[in-house]
């Protein structure tokens, strides 16, 4: 109704967006009003966690007609204190069976919360101007939302964890078989949710003004034709931290390119030259001048790799460890076995498409006896390990491969550190991802520990365990 405000003017369409805010309030049975958005207060499993995404930003579209700065307070409030509490490092907010729940090893993300999310903070985004809310659209894409797709796109895990050694019928925290992988789940809104976000994402990655400025709100491979303005961008970001642009137009008028939160320095070439630019209070960089077709602009920045403890307090308070480089979060990818099975698609599905159980995979022990079989499992497997709290980043490695295939499947970065082998850190007998007991694990050996984005994984390690080193 905003959108269409904007090119008929009718009074009556505002009047109706704030009768429906003030409805919410006197109706707020999930938390979702405008005035429950501007408390400090936030209660797990009060709403539903796509919800949180879709209502959210009402009341900052509404402000864009009003100018009631009360309503884009409350979206920004509401964002900031559920990015608190609810949000994983990988950009995934909790979907604990489907509601708001705490951040936590192996606590869920439903699907479409990635596309609603994402298109909360872009238009939040053009709404405000403000550089953050690009960066959590390329955190929510780059990594929770690649890390839930099977990587030909054929199959999507309705629910997710960081953690996560199992996506089968039994394998959900929620219920029933929510964390399987498969085409189209009969809750109808994920799969489609799923197909909607890379449009989505490359809709909001260059933004304008109305001086036909352009904003870098993200960065991604693309291009852009409107109107008289037309350019390339060139990149192999995320995995990579520099990003070409090549004007295909003639004009005067600024490129504002996002500096990200994690740069610890940029720098910026017209045509192989160095530019002086300073960041503004919204984190861009302007370049502004006559522009001629077939300029190049290339930004590159600086990033070092980040050890960061993760605050599961109201989960499991373990305060596990999280690593990431740049816009990417790392984990260890745990070796899987794709099964595929019959499910209950709601529709045939086509030739060559299925549901899927996905085990994490291991080499048996040759032994005759099955409980020694079972005893020897902790030494075969590979995921059973647990960090130094004190590891450095000095301790980790960055290794850049060259592109073989396609990115997400063979990723082109990867990190090296070490580890230590916790032989007891998983249940003998287990069908979901084990949560650790104990805040730190005993453990043996120490180990060479390779790492890779968390969106070229299916299962994983991502909130690494505390070894016990004294």
């Amino acid at each position: 109704m905003i959108l269409v405000y904007r090119y008929i003017k009718d009074q009556r369409l505002i009047d109706f967006c704030e009768d429906y805010l003030e409805f919410m309030c006197r109706k707020d049975y999930f938390l979702l009003s405008y005035k429950a958005m501007l408390t400090d207060e936030l209660h797990y499993c009060s709403c539903h966690t796509g919800g949180v995404g879709t209502k959210t930003r009402l009341p900052a579209l509404v402000y864009t007609a009003t100018g009631n700065k009360t309503y884009l307070q409350a979206s920004e409030n509401m964002i900031r204190k559920v990015r608190a509490k609810c949000v994983h490092a990988t950009g995934s907010p909790v979907s604990a069976s489907e509601y708001l729940g705490p951040v936590g090893s192996v606590t869920e993300t439903e699907y479409c919360t990635y596309t609603v999310w994402h298109m909360m903070y872009s238009y939040m985004s053009y709404i405000t101007g403000d550089a953050k809310y690009g960066e959590y659209m390329e955190e929510l894409f780059y990594n929770g939302a690649q890390g839930a797709r099977k990587k030909d796109e054929r199959a999507i895990a309705y629910l997710n964890s960081p953690n996560q050694l199992y996506a089968t019928t039994k394998s959900s925290w929620a219920m029933g078989d929510m964390q399987v992988y498969a085409p189209c789940y009969p809750t109808a809104c994920c799969p489609v949710m799923s197909v909607l976000l890379p449009p989505e994402f490359i809709r909001g990655l260059i933004l304008r003004d109305g001086e036909d400025n352009l904003y870098f709100a993200a960065y991604g491979p693309c291009s852009l034709k409107y109107g008289d303005r037309a350019l390339r961008v060139d990149t192999l970001y995320p995995f990579r931290n520099r990003v070409k642009i090549t004007l295909e137009c003639d004009g005067e008028f600024a490129l504002h390119l996002r500096i990200p939160s994690w740069s610890e320095g940029y720098r910026v070439t017209v045509n192989g030259e160095e530019v002086k630019t300073e960041k503004d209070e919204a984190s861009y960089a302007p370049v502004q001048r006559l522009w001629k077709k077939g300029d190049e602009v290339e930004i590159s920045f600086e990033a070092s790799v980040k050890v960061q403890t993760v605050d599961d307090s109201d989960m499991a308070s373990k305060f596990p460890l999280s690593i990431r480089y740049g816009a990417l979060v790392f984990a260890y990818h745990v070796p899987e076995k794709w099964t595929p099975i019959k499910g209950t698609p709601m529709t045939p599905l086509p030739e060559g498409w299925s549901w899927f159980n996905v085990r994490a995979a291991f080499t048996p022990a040759s032994v005759e006896d099955g409980h020694e079989e079972i005893g020897l499992r902790r030494w075969q497997y590979s995921w059973n390990f647990a960090l130094d709290e004190k590891l450095s980043p000095a301790d980790i490695t960055v290794e850049e491969r060259d592109v073989a295939g396609y990115v997400w499947e063979n990723p082109p970065i990867l990190l090296h550190t070490h580890c230590y082998k916790a032989p007891y850190l998983n249940a003998t007998y287990q069908s979901k991802t084990f949560e650790p007991f104990e805040k730190y694990q005993y453990v043996t050996d120490r180990l060479d520990l390779t790492l890779e984005p968390y969106g070229c994984t299916n299962l994983r390690i991502t909130y690494f365990p505390k070894a016990k080193l004294d």
